[in-house]
């Protein structure tokens, strides 16, 4: 089996692999036929007239710059906020793009920003939690974690959740930061860079772990609900060993869906962690539920449809192959994916057929943020674009 070389790796804790596996000496020659093969556009024969236009686009922050965390904007009640690596947070009016206000932490921010009606919550690289005023920006409090917080804040009734590098999860009041519970969990050698978002529910907050499982933690004090190891490293290496759960499950219908790297995709029942189905799967891309179908990019670039209920394989699109696109968004008749290059794809959401591509934006390292029928793009230096897809 052909090993894959990963850019950000994260080994014994510590950042800072990329260089190693950015040689990869022994495999140079399919590298670079990858990068070629890389830069040619798939063909299509019919360009079709895809209904959309871009409603506004600027460049509030100077994005990710060289640093190895992507950072995307978030969306609440009409206000969406973004943030930069050298310590930048602004809030702007999704409807224009106007700036509502900007100010800067003072440290590199290490996470996108977690918002609730009076707060925006961001992680730092110092290993804080700093909550901001949502009228004004102005710092409201800031908490110390047990590491880098290295995934989005999750917010909910009041409470905020966070998934730390050293495997922490930590909840905290919304309100003033203080510490209502923290849990760990043991860590691999060697891991994907980044850690997978937290999803909470009603009672549950579930955690993807960076050895294949999904535990589900009990809301109220972190003890452990269920646990289900989706995908069991196998092989010798510690490269072929990584089975990360990079994304955050997705909860839909009683149903958690969830997906690891060189591993498996499954569905399992949100109560017990009964396994429904799983099947071979290798994704590090966020997933996409709508009307029973479950949207998804693999590793290999492939975008795919599957029935939800069932896992089975609706249609394939390989046509973005080694065009390391980010995770699908169905919008409309639609599914958008955007690749690294800031190629915009329209697919045809019940068949798969590639109907459209454009140039949007700049290099991309994130998916977009869908809210009803406007995409939210940002690209990693910091320009955020929204089209409207007229119904």
């Amino acid at each position: 089996m052909q090993t894959k070389c990963l850019k950000g790796l994260v080994l014994g804790g510590v950042l800072g692999l990329t260089s190693v596996m950015m040689g990869c000496a022994s495999d140079s020659s399919s590298t670079t036929k990858s990068a070629t093969k890389k830069n040619v556009l798939p063909v299509i024969e019919v360009k079709q007239a895809i209904a959309h236009k871009t409603m506004w686009s600027k460049q509030p922050t100077s994005g990710m710059e060289k640093m190895q965390w992507p950072l995307t904007v978030t969306y609440l009640n009409g206000r969406l906020c973004t943030t930069g690596h050298t310590g930048q947070v602004v809030a702007l009016s999704a409807d224009s793009g106007k700036t509502a206000w900007k100010t800067s932490v003072g440290s590199q921010i290490v996470t996108a920003p977690a918002m609730d009606t009076q707060h925006v919550f961001v992680g730092t690289h110092n290993g804080e939690l700093l909550a901001l005023s949502q009228e004004k920006g102005q710092l409201q409090w800031a908490t110390a974690l047990p590491s880098v917080p290295m995934a989005t804040p999750t917010v909910s009734d009041g409470n905020v959740y966070v998934h730390t590098n050293d495997n922490h999860v930590v909840s905290l009041s919304a309100t003033d930061g203080s510490i209502h519970w923290q849990f760990a969990y043991a860590t691999p050698p060697l891991k994907l860079h980044g850690m997978s978002p937290l999803t909470v529910t009603d009672e549950l907050v579930l955690v993807g772990t960076s050895d294949g499982k999904l535990l589900a933690l009990n809301k109220k004090d972190g003890n452990i609900a269920w646990e289900n190891p989706i995908a069991m490293p196998s092989g010798f290496s510690e490269l072929q060993r990584l089975v990360d759960i990079n994304v955050a499950p997705l909860v839909a219908n009683q149903r958690v869906f969830v997906a690891t790297y060189q591993g498996k995709l499954a569905a399992l029942h949100l109560e017990t962690g009964q396994t429904l189905w799983s099947r071979d799967a290798s994704v590090y891309q966020p997933l996409f539920y709508s009307q029973n179908r479950l949207y998804l990019t693999d590793d290999a670039g492939v975008v795919q449809a599957l029935d939800a209920t069932t896992g089975g394989v609706l249609w394939k699109q390989e046509a973005l192959k080694g065009r390391s696109p980010v995770g699908p968004v169905q919008i409309g008749n639609y599914v958008a994916v955007l690749d690294s290059a800031g190629y915009l794809y329209h697919l045809d959401s019940n068949t798969g057929k590639l109907l459209n591509l454009e140039k949007v934006t700049a290099k991309m390292s994130t998916t977009p943020v869908r809210y009803e029928n406007t995409l939210y793009l940002q690209s990693d230096d910091g320009q955020i674009t929204a089209i409207n897809y007229m119904s």
